[in-house]
């Protein structure tokens, strides 16, 4: 083990004076009680044994959470507590809608006390939130340049992933193709290849399903807007989806129904314009469509009851 640097940390030191002057505190106790400070503070520790300054967390981790937890703390309790701390910035907003981690400049603060002590400080560029000049010494390298490393810790910190990571070794050969497509086999001449790739590629019909399902909205708002037209375009497209449900490990009905949310709501039909956009914000986009039709959820996969048929909806989109 010797020359492997040590991941997260074994002790995180939390002010005193943490209730008398941290308003962002205040808000959380006024709105979710001790309950949701409990679930805030549980997260932050898993944060430190985990990573140290980030923790991965995916919406299915609620149920988990709350089972560890215990003491009647239930999973709806667990997701409205993130998504407050999101709101009010207990947790930073933005790497979780970029990235799906937990984190705050707090938490890297308790952090580096630590990892300053350490001889190898390095974290994730795209991860950090302190400016330089709180961490002098400290190396920042890119997530997008070290994947394997990133991956596999990433792993460690979320069952679910290594659960997906299992199954995967199995079906391989199913997803040869997302593979290639998604230029992650081992191809350095990116343009020679570009059409290879997606030429090779063959989309699911639940991606092409959800392809076109965006197409037609985009196109019943601005009918000459620009869309994909031709198949390879619309493979493009595809690929997100099918990266969603295969990488990602997202069921179709959770892809399905968020989709339908996500073009039936005022703000966000304007600001996702293609499945790229929506694989980014896919986090965020649940989390609210829960939070907006709550009080109507059944049991599968904790989504609301729907009012809509969905082989209604697709002789709709055919016959437009």
């Amino acid at each position: 083990m010797s020359g492997i640097p040590k991941v997260g940390i074994d002790f995180a030191g939390w002010d005193v004076d943490i209730f008398d002057k941290d308003a962002k505190i205040d808000k959380l106790l006024c709105s979710k009680g001790w309950i949701g400070f409990s679930i805030y503070f549980w997260l932050c520790q898993r944060a430190y044994g985990t990573e140290g300054y980030f923790y991965r967390f995916r919406d299915d981790d609620c149920a988990s959470i709350a089972r560890k937890m215990g003491c009647g703390v239930r999973e709806g309790t667990v997701r409205e507590t993130v998504d407050y701390c999101l709101q009010i910035s207990l947790f930073d907003k933005g790497r979780f809608g970029e990235w799906g981690i937990l984190t705050s400049r707090g938490i890297q603060r308790r952090f580096w006390c630590v990892l300053q002590k350490r001889r190898v400080k390095k974290v994730y560029r795209e991860f950090w939130l302190l400016e330089d000049e709180e961490c002098s010494g400290l190396v920042k390298v890119s997530f997008q340049t070290d994947p394997q490393s990133a991956k596999g810790r990433l792993q460690d910190a979320d069952p679910h992933m290594q659960s997906a990571d299992r199954e995967s070794k199995g079906k391989k050969s199913k997803y040869n193709n997302i593979a290639a497509a998604s230029g992650e086999t081992g191809v350095t001449d990116v343009q020679e290849r570009e059409q290879d790739k997606y030429t090779r590629y063959k989309p699911s019909e639940f991606a092409l399903w959800c392809v076109e399902y965006l197409i037609q909205s985009l196109l019943n708002d601005l009918p000459n807007q620009k869309v994909p037209r031709t198949d390879l375009e619309k493979k493009k497209w595809a690929l997100h989806i099918d990266r969603m449900h295969h990488i990602d490990n997202l069921s179709k009905e959770q892809i399905r129904d968020t989709l339908i949310w996500t073009i039936r709501d005022d703000f966000w039909k304007t600001n996702i314009r293609s499945t790229g956009k929506f694989r980014e914000k896919f986090s965020t986009l649940y989390l609210q469509s829960r939070r907006k039709h709550s009080g109507k959820w059944n049991t599968f996969h904790d989504f609301e009851q729907n009012d809509y048929d969905f082989n209604e909806l697709e002789q709709e989109l055919l016959s437009n």
